[in-house]
């Protein structure tokens, strides 16, 4: 009885996940999910039939057969998720699994009507799920590394893994007396996996998705999608809090207003994807020559705007002075990179208005454009 009260658990839990995956993928269905929704169907069938099979009756082998089936397809399926999931599933691989599932599941099917070899039935059942549990913790473990949960994800996949090698050690014990109503450590852990695979296969999975979107989500609203940059209302915000932080200390701070000169007539001489090109260049070189504590930003278009600090204004402008001469090793063939910088320097640490550093700027941009560009311009508040 207490078999049966698991594999109705487990068969119920299943089909509530299911009918839920069902529901939230009417309207987000893509590969990842049809995915999700075939490994979820499979651990239902082959949990349900599983269940249905401990009642005795002429059936019992078939549905046992198919059960072997079910679960052999919904592993696969779950080690599909998982390599599509962290990006890494190629045709290659979604043939060699579906191949291997293939082959392992007519062997079960054949085994489980051939008389005496119940245990190369389970054997062969145990071992596809163990190699299959240890492909999809590996690469969970190896491409998912910026996310814990990931990495908690695939150590549960490892216990389920490990708890069929030692299944599969105790079964050619056994032979053919082998079942799992047999007392033994790994009929228990197989008990303990079974949950586990609930978890992971519904609850897991889901909850890595909702990681992956909220990680995308926040790099949307965070960086500018090109160039990397945080995006003009995210560097509002974290240079007006480094404004009210530099006060009090011995730093100085510029606010740095950038623009790529005669960047349209790039645009419509070379193209729009060559004009990306240089943007994205262009923003590369002022990552690598800015500090990690300094700020980097997509105004609009081809501006960007700095913030930066410094031990002395004549430190910040051979800053920025460094970025223009830089900036000019863009240049190739026919096509000429250079860049006008209009720069405000704090010198009065009570100043705050980070709109007012903006003006500041701005002008001096203005400035530097109307008086032949590639150059630097500094005022001072």
């Amino acid at each position: 009885m207490e078999i049966l009260t698991l594999l109705y658990a487990n068969a119920i839990g299943y089909l509530v996940v299911f009918i839920f995956m069902v529901i939230y993928t009417k309207n987000h269905l893509n590969k990842i999910n049809r995915l999700h929704l075939f490994s979820q169907a499979m651990f239902t069938l082959a949990f349900t039939t599983f269940a249905i099979s401990e009642y005795p009756m002429p059936i019992s082998e078939l549905l046992t057969a198919i059960g072997n089936i079910g679960i052999i397809l919904g592993s696969a399926g779950l080690l599909l998720t998982i390599l599509q999931f962290v990006e890494h599933l190629q045709p290659r691989y979604s043939k060699v699994i579906y191949a291997v599932a293939g082959c392992t599941s007519g062997l079960s099917f054949i085994w489980g009507f051939t008389p005496g070899y119940s245990h190369f039935r389970i054997g062969i059942v145990t071992l596809t799920l163990a190699i299959f549990m240890t492909l999809a913790a590996y690469a969970l473990y190896r491409y998912a590394s910026a996310s814990f949960l990931g990495k908690a994800i695939s150590l549960f996949l490892l216990f389920i893994a490990s708890s069929h090698y030692y299944r599969l050690l105790e079964i050619f014990d056994f032979k053919h007396l082998y079942a799992l109503e047999i007392p033994s450590i790994g009929n228990a852990m197989i008990m303990l996996s079974m949950f586990m695979y609930l978890f992971i296969s519904g609850s897991g999975i889901v909850m890595l998705f909702k990681e992956k979107s909220d990680e995308q989500l926040y790099t949307l609203a965070t960086f500018d999608h090109l160039t990397g940059c945080y995006n003009r209302t995210v560097f509002v915000e974290k240079a007006e809090t480094l404004l009210i932080q530099n006060t009090g200390n011995n730093t100085y701070i510029a606010l740095v207003m950038v623009d790529i000169d005669q960047f349209k007539a790039i645009n419509d001489a070379y193209g729009h994807i060559t004009g990306d090109e240089i943007l994205v260049k262009f923003a590369k070189i002022l990552k690598r020559e800015t500090r990690s504590d300094e700020l980097i930003g997509r105004y609009g278009g081809d501006e960007f705007i700095l913030f930066l600090k410094g031990n002395s204004p004549d430190e910040l402008y051979a800053k920025c002075e460094r970025l223009r001469l830089v900036i000019q090793q863009l240049s190739k063939d026919k096509i000429r990179i250079t860049g006008s910088f209009g720069a405000v320097i704090q010198l009065n640490k009570t100043v705050h208005s980070y709109d007012l550093l903006v003006r500041e700027a701005d002008q001096a941009l203005f400035n530097v454009k109307h008086a032949g560009r590639n150059a630097v311009s500094v005022r001072y508040l």
